[in-house]
């Protein structure tokens, strides 16, 4: 397992284009893709009109893995994992005083990041993944067993804002 496929998005095209397979640093857990979704900030990106993702890019922030590789964390191969796609310094001051959401020099997974999750791998600091756990939900138009879906947390946009405190006007 040495090359593997990712998508890079350029000025006016996307392409994918062949890598290789990145090695998980310390703290870092390699995962293998399974779901990567499209929103909003990819489409703008994309279009190069997004102001904090310069193209060529990455893209892939809202992602659901599988672990292959997690030395000295608390991760096993096999396990099914979610991104948290925000990245802190945890060293400028919003994050030394336990607010990282605003964090001075904050980065996200899949937006402008050196990897993304619409790749066939990716590494990623192991405090940025959440176990994903599967439910068994019946579907109406059928009698027979349920279907598997992912119960993925919500990140709605401004969500982040509710640790600022009142807004002042």
């Amino acid at each position: 397992m040495t090359v593997m496929r990712r998508v890079v998005v350029y000025p006016g095209r996307i392409a994918v284009e062949a890598a290789d397979v990145p090695a998980p640093g310390p703290d870092e857990a390699l995962v293998r893709t399974l779901v990567a979704g499209v929103c909003g900030s990819d489409l703008h990106a994309a279009h190069g009109r997004h102001p904090f993702v310069p193209l060529p890019y990455r893209p892939g922030h809202e992602v659901v893995g599988v672990i292959e590789e997690a030395a000295g964390s608390r991760w096993a191969p096999g396990q099914r994992v979610i991104v948290e796609p925000d990245l802190p310094c945890w060293t400028c001051k919003m994050c030394t005083s336990g607010r990282e959401n605003l964090c001075e020099n904050l980065q996200f997974f899949g937006c402008g990041y050196a990897q993304g999750g619409m790749a066939d791998y990716f590494t990623l600091a192991a405090n940025r993944l959440h176990p994903e756990r599967a439910r068994k939900r019946r579907r109406e138009d059928e009698h027979q067993g349920g279907e598997e879906e992912a119960d993925a947390p919500v990140h709605p946009p401004g969500g982040h804002q509710r640790r600022r405190g009142p807004r002042k006007t």
